[in-house]
């Protein structure tokens, strides 16, 4: 029997911590250096959600500006998309509008998104806050506070956009975005 798959596409500004939080959440590697994406990368992980396998496939797409006409390519046949903003670079902030339209413009049955708030370790010397992005995206979007380099909140991320997508697939445009609780012991991931 065919186990189900579901594509999560990552998007967002360069350099916001896509393919970290991927490497973070895929082999267990927090820190060091990593490469700007060409074009897109993508993985595969088989998770057990909702006591039943499912296929992941995590699109990793390149962030430059040379490289967001590609992006829509990508997201159209995602199940979920994950828009990407670093607590390091205020500016990917408000390029948030942006990203999230490009998702809506992309097919005619866009995914749901989930918003990843990445870098939370530099909260202390960022010029935007947890209620600052939670006042601005709060309303349209589920939002995980993560780090790439510690690890926090990765996980989270990745169950919350397997059950987005999961959902989306099940019933399409009625989807039912479901609030993730701190708590890992359910989790798929």
């Amino acid at each position: 029997m065919a186990v189900p798959h579901c594509k999560i596409v990552l998007i967002g500004n360069s350099g916001v911590g896509k393919t970290s939080l991927v490497n973070s959440w895929m082999f267990g590697t927090h820190g060091g250096s990593v490469n700007s994406t060409i074009g897109a990368n993508h993985q595969r992980k088989r998770v057990v959600l909702e006591g039943e396998s499912l296929d992941l496939f995590i699109w990793d797409t390149a962030g430059q500006e040379q490289y967001q006409s590609l992006a829509p390519l990508y997201v159209r046949s995602a199940a979920v998309a994950i828009i990407t903003i670093s607590f390091s670079d205020p500016a990917t902030l408000i390029s948030v509008d942006a990203w999230a339209d490009m998702v809506s413009n992309a097919s005619d049955n866009p995914p749901p998104i989930v918003l990843a708030a990445n870098k939370y370790d530099l909260i202390n010397i960022s010029d935007f806050n947890t209620q600052k992005v939670e006042s601005m995206y709060l309303k349209r979007f589920p939002i995980i506070f993560c780090s790439a380099l510690t690890g926090e909140g990765v996980d989270n991320l990745f169950e919350l956009a397997a059950r987005t997508g999961l959902d989306f697939l099940k019933n399409g445009d009625k989807i039912s975005q479901k609030v993730l609780k701190e708590d890992n012991s359910q989790s798929c991931c």
